[in-house]
């Protein structure tokens, strides 16, 4: 699978280099798009559905925290990773409160940008594995739904026991309610 990636600052040359001197191949990404700034990157995520956003906090318009805030409104699932040359403090905070993949400094090695794109391509692999088991499981629920429903209704059609609350506890669990269909006689 290929992760998108948008890359959002508003000086040209980093936009250039974190598109050039990243292998991104290597890590499944492909960069799909630049933007200016908050605003322009906003303009352009609905139509690039990027899966990792690269970007600068301090931009002309909107800045990255801003940004982020309405990007993860958009998509809870979009990985951050901060570049940026500001070292205070509560950038750091506000960004770890938005769940930032990674808050690197201006200027980074690319080892450290490096490790971040890792970071985020392992968290990205991870969520798309647990939808899928969910989305399986799920699937199995389905299958198996009809069958134990129906050994529900003989065991209770058959069985002498009368468990009251219990069974109708089962019978929620199964979505079935046979209160108003069904009297059970002593």
């Amino acid at each position: 699978m290929n992760f998108k990636v948008l890359i959002v600052d508003d000086e040209p040359i980093v936009r250039q280099g974190m598109a050039t001197i990243v292998d991104w191949e290597r890590f499944n990404c492909e960069v799909v798009g630049e933007a200016i700034n908050g605003q322009d990157a906003l303009a352009q995520f609905d139509h690039l559905e990027p899966d990792l956003v690269l970007t600068d906090i301090q931009m002309p318009k909107m800045d990255g925290l801003e940004m982020i805030k309405r990007l993860k409104g958009k998509n809870p699932h979009v990985k951050i990773i901060i570049l940026t040359g500001y070292r205070q403090f509560e950038y750091a905070h506000e960004a770890a409160k938005l769940g930032v993949v990674d808050f690197l400094l201006k200027p980074s090695k690319l080892h450290e940008i490096t490790q971040a794109v890792q970071k985020a391509v392992v968290q990205l692999r991870y969520e798309i594995k647990r939808e899928e088991s969910f989305e399986t499981l799920e699937r199995k629920l389905d299958e198996a739904l009809p069958m134990l429903r129906g050994r529900l209704l003989h065991d209770l059609a058959f069985c002498q026991e009368d468990s009251g609350p219990d069974i109708e506890a089962e019978l929620q669990s199964y979505g079935m309610d046979l209160s108003q269909s069904v009297a059970f006689a002593a």
